[in-house]
């Protein structure tokens, strides 16, 4: 079957001028690859707690393998079904159902949420999350700075 996908990225302010003074030193880049792992980690388990149905059962985690990481990213894998003007992208359609052409309205069946609308369920999980890899990051950051002190 087709696979779909929806990519959001967050910029962090600061992460690039972080990752060139870096200069390929891993010693330094392990603090940023573990904050990287920590704030993908803390997003993965929020979206597996929000997510519609069992989107949240088939999530993937990884971090870049680079000595040092430019990026971790969750995977979020589905069949994508065909419909008539292509794949019917699952998570896409479930967070946008407002843009909709055909005014289709998706919600929750079950679970805490029941009932509620599923219009931007993963925007509203970044927004939530937004604050906490920030933090991560900028921990990480001052770290790496106490380390270059030392």
């Amino acid at each position: 079957m087709p696979r779909g996908s929806l990519k959001i990225t967050a910029e962090v302010e600061g992460l690039r001028s972080l990752r060139k003074k870096l200069r390929d030193d891993p010693v330094y880049a392990e603090p940023l690859r573990e904050a990287l792992s920590r704030a993908a980690a803390y997003f993965k388990e929020q979206l597996r707690r929000d997510a519609p149905g069992s989107i949240g059962q088939r999530t993937i985690m990884t971090v870049d393998m680079r000595p040092i990481p430019k990026f971790a990213k969750i995977v979020i894998r589905y069949a994508a079904k065909r419909s008539k003007t292509g794949p019917f992208r699952y998570p896409w359609v479930l967070d946008n159902s407002e843009k909709l052409k055909s005014g289709a309205r998706y919600h929750y069946r079950v679970g805490p949420h029941s009932g509620a609308l599923t219009y931007h369920w993963l925007t509203k999980i970044r927004e939530r999350t937004a604050d906490y890899i920030t933090r991560t990051i900028q921990q990480a950051a001052a770290q790496i700075e106490r380390r270059w002190q030392t």
